[in-house]
């Protein structure tokens, strides 16, 4: 990913500039790889991400048992892809374009293999994507473990965020939830991609 500073790419949570909250409740579109009226979508990457409103994944060792107050998350599935190695493949979730300034979110990753979880954000569409989080191996240890809440705030406004997991082996069901983006106020999102 390269040489960078994360004090220029997220700023502290506590600045009280006015920002906008633009939540995801994770409601499929007509596509079923996009979310949110198409404020998030899947698209690129080796392995799909997944909406889930069971409690738990097809995998009985790995991923969440239920969504943060029984909500629906998106996980990815690392362990049936016909029967191929998982290790190393990506699942990429991208946002809307906008003038976001931040995004929280929960997040579940518990499995022997969970490899990575990471927040890449971009400033125009020219621009390198630059990594301004991540997450590496199990943070939870079991499946009913709570999700983690993770507040991000972007020193800049950011044209376009993306969140990529990449798997690790065939136990490393990962999930996230309750996605809210933020901006700046009466910046509306462009139309879907």
């Amino acid at each position: 990913t390269g040489d960078f500073d994360l004090e220029v790419i997220c700023a502290p949570t506590s600045d009280s500039s006015p920002s906008e909250d633009v939540p995801c409740d994770l409601s499929l579109t007509s596509t079923q790889t996009s979310f949110c009226d198409y404020l998030w979508s899947t698209f690129g990457g080796d392995i799909p991400w997944v909406q889930n409103r069971y409690p738990s994944t097809p995998s009985s060792i790995t991923g969440p048992f239920g969504g943060p107050g029984g909500r629906p998350y998106l996980f990815v599935e690392s362990s049936h892809h016909n029967n191929s190695d998982p290790t190393g493949k990506t699942a990429i979730l991208y946002s809307v374009e906008g003038a976001w300034t931040g995004l929280h979110f929960k997040y579940h990753m518990f499995g022997d293999h969970i490899g990575s979880l990471a927040v890449y954000t971009r400033t125009h569409p020219a621009a390198a994507w630059q990594e301004v989080w991540r997450r590496e191996g199990e943070q939870q240890v079991a499946t009913t473990d709570p999700w983690i809440q993770e507040h991000l705030k972007f020193a800049q406004q950011m044209w376009r965020v993306r969140i990529i997991a990449e798997t690790d082996g065939q136990i490393g069901d990962k999930a996230i939830a309750d996605l809210v983006l933020t901006r700046v106020p009466d910046a509306s999102p462009s139309p879907s991609p």
